[in-house]
């Protein structure tokens, strides 16, 4: 490789991603970096991994993401905590 070429730079999550990762961290979940296709990987303390969308397109997202958190994880958000804010 060249020695000035810069490293692929991965993508930060969006609004919507950063607020998965964080009420996924209620349940046991921790950032484990990114995927080789850029999108943020969460481990759970399971062992599971899983990695989401990190520009969500999908008015679905939201809600998809979290039942899969919650079936990998064993646990439930609690109610409020699934309602996005604002």
């Amino acid at each position: 490789p060249h020695p000035l070429k810069e490293p692929l730079v991965k993508r930060y999550p969006s609004k919507e991603a950063r607020e998965i990762i964080a009420l996924a961290r209620t349940i046991g979940w921790r950032e484990g970096g990114f995927s080789g296709s850029g999108h943020p990987v969460l481990i759970h303390e399971n062992g599971s991994k899983v990695s989401i969308a990190a520009t969500p397109g999908d008015r679905r997202n939201r809600a998809n993401a979290i039942a899969m958190l919650e079936k990998l994880a064993g646990r439930k958000l609690e109610t409020n905590s699934r309602r996005r804010a604002g």
